[in-house]
């Protein structure tokens, strides 16, 4: 949907043009759905649009090592590709946080809530008509994994540690210009 939001007022692209409301009021319809409420006074918000193509987290590998004293074990670590791929991303993020005009106040203590939007990429040998109107991303890389690749990322820079996310939405969808877009709201510790 380009143009207004039928809610509030805002201008935004989502991923349901039929209903007429902005991703952030879709958002909201889908938690009032499950019956989630969330109190947002008090709370402040920040929005990181990385541009960089999204991708899933990739498995840990493991390896068989002998110790010194002749015991073989298993090691388990991340691959070349996925380490560069964290070192990208956690690059793109320090340049955002840098430039937040509330930089001073991450990472945070307190409880947070996170939005993720992956824009993935349009296929290069799609029709032009198939480009117009896409559908639903239903392919790999599937969302817990872009889920997990960005979390891991932002600990330690967004916030202290992981367990702080009480709550996590996240979608994917086609675009002309591949990038994560993170909305984080930081709640008050007695909220």
């Amino acid at each position: 949907m380009y143009g207004p939001c039928k809610n509030c007022g805002g201008y935004a692209l989502n991923d349901y043009p039929e209903s007429g409301l902005c991703d952030k009021c879709v958002r909201q319809v889908e938690l009032d759905k499950w019956g989630i409420k969330i109190s947002q006074a008090g709370s402040k918000s920040f929005l990181f649009v990385l541009p960089i193509v999204p991708k899933g987290q990739m498995r840990s590998r493991s390896r068989a090592v002998m110790s010194k004293s002749g015991k073989s074990y298993a090691m388990t670590y991340k691959a070349p590709e996925q380490k560069n791929r964290e070192d990208g991303l956690k690059a793109l993020l320090r340049e955002k946080i840098a430039s937040s005009e509330n930089a001073s106040e991450l990472p945070t203590t307190c409880p947070v809530r996170i939005s993720i939007v992956a824009e993935m990429p349009k296929g290069a040998s799609w029709s032009k008509k198939r480009k117009a109107d896409p559908g639903h991303h239903t392919s790999r890389p599937d969302v817990d994994n872009l889920a997990k690749q960005v979390l891991d990322c932002c600990n330690g820079m967004l916030w202290v540690d992981d367990s702080q996310v009480f709550s996590l939405l996240i979608s994917k969808r086609y675009s002309n210009t591949p990038k994560y877009v993170i909305e984080m709201l930081i709640f008050n510790q007695d909220q």
